[in-house]
């Protein structure tokens, strides 16, 4: 169950390019170059690891429960896109869970942005 998010905002990925941060941006050419609701959602900035990039995303796939996978982007060029998940985080899946969201690394420190549900909200 997807918790009623839309799949166009949750399901699918979709790539840009530019020389330079102000533009002119083009679409890639696969767009939508994913559509999956286990993994398209971005949960944090890429990053390199062991020399591969690595993109998290969000897992919106089962009812209330938020979980990040790591992707190692295998193949990212103009027209072409592809990557395998290697990894993930996941709450604890039950009534006062937490629940994953985002993760970031940035000089040596991993930050991860994890919502525990309590009271009223739990379950």
């Amino acid at each position: 169950m997807n918790r009623g998010l839309s799949s166009t905002t949750n399901a699918e990925l979709y790539l840009f390019y530019a020389d330079s941060p102000l533009g002119p941006w083009h679409e890639h050419q696969a767009n939508a170059v994913k559509t999956d609701i286990r993994s398209a959602r971005l949960a944090g900035w890429l990053f390199r690891h062991a020399g591969q990039l690595c993109r998290p995303a969000q897992d919106l796939s089962e009812d209330r429960c938020f979980a990040t996978v790591i992707n190692r982007v295998d193949v990212l060029s103009e027209s072409e896109y592809r990557e395998t998940p290697v990894a993930g985080l996941t709450g604890n899946r039950q009534p006062g869970h937490s629940d994953i969201h985002t993760i970031n690394f940035a000089d040596g420190l991993a930050v991860a942005d994890v919502m525990i549900a309590s009271g009223a909200n739990a379950g």
